[in-house]
């Protein structure tokens, strides 16, 4: 991307009337172009009036992550996203050799800047067959590293490889993951995996009317290294090619612009009719996969597969037929979820000002000692 392309992309999310704005830098490999991340942040911060509130990410496989770079995330308070599937047997089948980098990264930043180690770095764990039955040992060294935050998300593409009994070998493995994260919480109050905390916005929203994602709304932007700008990053044409001719006519149909356009706003307006018309994104009830119908699912209004991943299954044209892989992973996960102990956290949230107080004073007293203060109080 250019600098001219950014830029115009970084006004565009200023000229916003929010009070609070995110940045978030993807790739392929975002610290490839680390000087450009770089010269954003400071655009940005230049810029920044007094009482505007702008929050970074990024998302990395780390490689390149060097002392220079997490001194510059750690001093900016850049959430960092890594790109890590766990045990060398498991990474592997992501990057041979990249096991040793990324275990000696941990302890590097842990030992530099604990405070962004806490509160800062995510472990990102793409699940797929390959990995599969080393979720369990992965997760237990994540724990082992004492890493705060894990997220689990199925591979987006479609997994030939699977297969709809193989969900008793993934049941068999979120078993052992579910045990160990029971233990872990007992022993210090935090929830590590994302995946087993409940959502407050999942408690409020009547059956079966949420869709399938935010994208809909349009709140988002993807600016793509053209400067298309799109409702998502998964609707972004740099990276991929839609084999499926309504999918790809859908996407076209769903282009916010381009932020050289004059003015170079997004139509978000058009953008919303699109979303509906394409049929993706709403009407979840009608989507199936090879475990049944969304409608019949006590999970309906819980999980989060990507409607793009419809895309990825080979010769598909069903916009309501979903991967079974995805399908699997949220039938099981969700499952265990509402076996993990409750916690007045859970109430919260993942994250706000009532969830950070409560976790402090949890963190301290174990979840039965905050349970103690909170009726006693």
């Amino acid at each position: 991307m250019s600098w001219a392309t950014l830029r115009r992309a970084l006004d565009l999310m200023l000229a916003s009337e929010e009070k609070s704005l995110r940045i978030s830098f993807w790739g392929g490999e975002p610290l490839l172009e680390f000087p450009a991340v770089r010269r954003a942040v400071r655009y940005l911060e230049d810029r920044r009036e007094p009482e505007r509130r702008i929050e970074y990410s990024l998302s990395t496989n780390g490689l390149l992550l060097d002392d220079a770079k997490v001194d510059f995330l750690a001093a900016h308070g850049v959430e960092t996203q890594l790109s890590f599937d766990g045990i060398r047997a498991a990474q592997n089948h992501r990057g041979r050799g990249t096991f040793d980098v990324l275990d000696r990264r941990l302890d590097r930043i842990r030992e530099r800047h604990p405070g962004f180690y806490e509160g800062r770095l995510q472990i990102a764990l793409t699940l797929t067959v390959n990995n599969l039955p080393h979720l369990a040992d992965s997760i237990d060294y994540f724990l082992g590293k004492d890493v705060r935050e894990i997220g689990i998300a199925p591979d987006t593409p479609a997994e030939p490889a699977w297969r709809p009994d193989d969900i008793a070998r993934l049941d068999e493995q979120v078993a052992q993951v579910f045990e160990s994260s029971v233990r872990h919480y007992r022993r210090t109050g935090r929830i590590p995996l994302s995946i087993f905390r409940t959502r407050r916005e999942e408690r409020a929203a009547p059956r079966g009317t949420r869709p399938m994602c935010g994208a809909v709304h349009g709140r988002g932007m993807t600016v793509d290294v053209d400067g298309e700008v799109h409702g998502c990053l998964m609707f972004a044409g740099s990276y991929q090619r839609f084999r499926s001719a309504p999918i790809r006519d859908a996407v076209d149909s769903m282009r916010m612009g381009n932020v050289h356009d004059e003015p170079g706003a997004a139509d978000r307006a058009g953008y919303r009719a699109a979303v509906e018309r394409s049929g993706l994104f709403h009407r979840k009830e009608r989507k199936y996969s090879s475990y049944g119908k969304c409608g019949e699912c006590e999970y309906i209004d819980r999980c989060t597969i990507c409607p793009m991943s419809t895309a990825g299954l080979p010769g598909n044209r069903d916009p309501d037929r979903v991967p079974d892989f995805p399908c699997a992973f949220h039938k099981v996960f969700l499952r265990f979820r509402d076996r993990f102990p409750s916690s007045p956290l859970r109430t919260f949230g993942d994250s706000g000002p009532f969830h950070d107080f409560f976790a402090a004073l949890e963190e301290r007293a174990g979840p039965a000692g905050l349970l103690h203060m909170l009726s006693r109080d």
